[in-house]
């Protein structure tokens, strides 16, 4: 459908590093089924909130990812849809600094993920990455080690050349220095 076709294509964008031209499309997309009175509008609204994230606006992308989680329909695909948000609160809410309240979401949607899928996904390496985050913010490498080298070899056999593979690289390396390592 032309719906699925801009959410994909918003997509697009964020994974290419562009998420201030994925904005508009998903402002422009939500207006006209909430115009309409539609349902479904949790997934380009998480997308929306991506966006905001990647765009350095945290508080905007908490918000918007609230509304995603309020959104959230009852059917199939409903408990991918959920985890997915509750993905990008926890890295919402590791971002404004606060990783306690980060960690009840983000342990959810492990174990939905966990629970839903017999291969990881790209969104099994998100929790595991903000999982890793939380930890390196509680000042738990040890603890965070194992998540991030999780996800950074997921994305090493996934595809290594993603934004997504350098940002798991990284704080992999952040774990290691901040237990001494270099």
């Amino acid at each position: 459908s032309a719906y699925m076709m801009q959410v994909h294509r918003a997509r697009a964008l964020i994974l290419l590093g562009r998420p201030a031209e994925a904005v508009p499309l998903m402002e422009e997309l939500l207006s006209t089924y909430r115009g309409a009175g539609r349902v479904g509008i949790s997934t380009p609204t998480s997308v929306l909130g991506q966006a905001q994230r990647l765009m350095g606006r945290p508080a905007d992308a908490l918000a918007t990812q609230q509304r995603a989680l309020q959104a959230v329909s009852p059917g199939a695909r409903a408990e991918r849809q959920r985890a997915r948000v509750l993905i990008e609160i926890g890295f919402g809410l590791l971002a404004l600094q606060r990783p306690a309240e980060a960690r009840p979401p983000l342990t959810e949607a492990l174990e939905t993920l966990q629970r839903k899928y017999r291969v990881h996904t790209p969104d099994h390496a998100a929790a595991w990455l903000a999982q890793g985050r939380l930890e390196l913010a509680e000042h738990k490498p040890q603890q965070a080690l194992p998540s991030l080298l999780t996800a950074d070899a997921f994305w090493q056999s996934f595809d290594a050349q993603t934004r997504w593979a350098g940002e798991a690289a990284y704080w992999r390396a952040c774990a290691h220095a901040d237990m001494g390592q270099t």
